[in-house]
């Protein structure tokens, strides 16, 4: 008969060991899953306890692992990163760390800031093309399901020609809201 082996995450209830992967006269090797609380783990210092359930905690082993924070969403560099002034392109973008199941509704707005010779800058809407998913659908085993692994390719389209002046060239900073 196989041991009741069961685990705890910090101060969380104990649950039974998701599946016991060997179990033999000298040892029993097994997984655990923790089911994060809706804030999500706290950062820090997580106490993970596997115990016999007939013999509670105090027999058991505990270690430690390091629940480190969600990073600030990022986007990489545009390709293409350079062109013309006066053409239209439609630029995308790597996007990490957001919800894994954003939409493109979910984006309210992308805009574009050029200046012109005169300094002044000049704010333009780009238009969304498209958002897609490195995430999976969150069926396979190796889906992301949490904004820590998340992955999106964003495409927009910039104007045909430069707001700022089609003879001018320069640097567009982008945002994404």
């Amino acid at each position: 008969q196989l041991p009741s082996i069961q685990g705890a995450f910090g101060s969380h209830a104990a649950a039974p060991a998701t599946a016991i992967v060997i179990s033999t006269r000298d040892v029993t090797a097994f997984t655990l899953e923790g089911v994060p609380p809706a804030s999500g783990w706290p950062v820090g210092q997580l106490t993970v306890s596997a115990f016999l359930a007939s013999t509670g905690r105090a027999r058991g082993v505990q270690f430690n692992v390091t629940v480190v924070p969600t990073p600030e969403p990022i986007a990489t560099l545009p390709t293409p990163q350079f062109g013309r002034s006066d053409t239209q392109y439609t630029l995308a973008f790597q996007i990490w760390y957001v919800e894994p199941m954003l939409n493109i509704s979910d984006i309210s707005s992308v805009e574009m800031a050029t200046a012109g010779l005169d300094g002044a800058i000049t704010l333009t809407q780009l238009e969304v093309v498209d958002l897609s998913s490195l995430n999976g659908d969150g069926t396979a085993e190796d889906d992301c399901l949490f904004a820590d692994c998340s992955k999106f390719i964003l495409s927009v389209r910039t104007p045909a020609s430069n707001p700022s002046g089609d003879s001018l060239g320069g640097v567009a900073n982008i945002s994404v809201v």
